[in-house]
């Protein structure tokens, strides 16, 4: 507490020592050089309006406010090291209550998380069930343009802004994004089952193992729709902004003399 109480002191006191300087008017060689502090004038208005007791005063109030802060910082501190040493005992004594709280709060999460990632991917708008009547082989076979123009129209319906309908560029990006978005969670269920796999805990947590697998296919799938996509827009950027080589006039050469 001492130690803290004379750091404290110190900082404000070296402040307030700048400050009264800066008040009071320090002569300097010139710009550019260093302030000579053995050569300090006051300031007529400082002389005028600062006596002596009133300097003593406001050095009394400031080490009288940094003691109160000190004695506050320092049962805060002494309480809060009270607390930990509390919990600690306490944790030290009920250990199989931890255990139990802790495993109760893993399988909650991990229960929630199942739930959750399983209903945002049974949604029919997810990108990788798009057209899921056809397999992905039957996919591979379309022709790769014809395939990227009916994505590219549906992006255009899909995330089409009302009050922009002119803006293009818009729903493609919104395309990537959602097509990203929805292989993290894809990754996400095949990870957290494959955790779950790994500690045998399949009968006790509801994990949906076909789900898993057939994430390994979907990740597929938006893999290929996303590399169709990128290409046709590829093209269509090269077809719409390529620009023709310049051909320039041709010069007469000068008869040689």
């Amino acid at each position: 507490m001492k130690k803290h109480y004379a750091i404290a002191t110190a900082f404000f006191i070296c402040i307030f020592n700048f400050t009264t300087i800066t008040a009071w008017g320090v002569n300097s060689d010139g710009p550019g050089n260093h302030h000579n502090f053995n050569n300090i004038t006051f300031s007529p208005n400082f002389s005028n309006n600062v006596s002596v007791s009133t300097f003593q005063e406001m050095t009394a109030s400031i080490n009288s406010t940094i003691k109160v802060m000190c004695d506050a910082a320092g049962k805060a501190y002494e309480k809060s090291a009270e607390s930990l040493s509390n919990l600690k005992e306490w944790a030290s004594n009920n250990k199989l209550k931890v255990a139990l709280y802790t495993t109760a709060s893993v399988y909650g999460y991990v229960t929630y998380k199942l739930f959750t990632l399983k209903h945002v991917l049974a949604q029919p708008e997810n990108w990788s069930l798009w057209n899921h009547s056809t397999s992905l082989e039957e996919l591979y076979a379309l022709s790769e343009k014809e395939l990227g123009e009916i994505l590219v129209k549906e992006a255009q319906q899909r995330y089409t802004i009302v009050n922009d309908p002119e803006n293009f560029i818009t729903p493609l990006v919104t395309f990537l994004q959602m097509v990203e978005e929805e292989k993290k969670l894809l990754q996400a269920y095949i990870s957290l089952y494959e955790w779950i796999q790994s500690l045998r805990l399949e009968k006790i947590l509801w994990v949906d193992a076909q789900l898993a697998a057939a994430c390994q296919e979907r990740l597929k799938r938006l893999a290929y729709l996303r590399a169709i996509f990128v290409n046709w827009i590829t093209e269509y950027k090269f077809m719409h902004n390529a620009v023709p080589p310049c051909t320039a006039p041709a010069h007469a050469v000068p008869a040689a003399a």
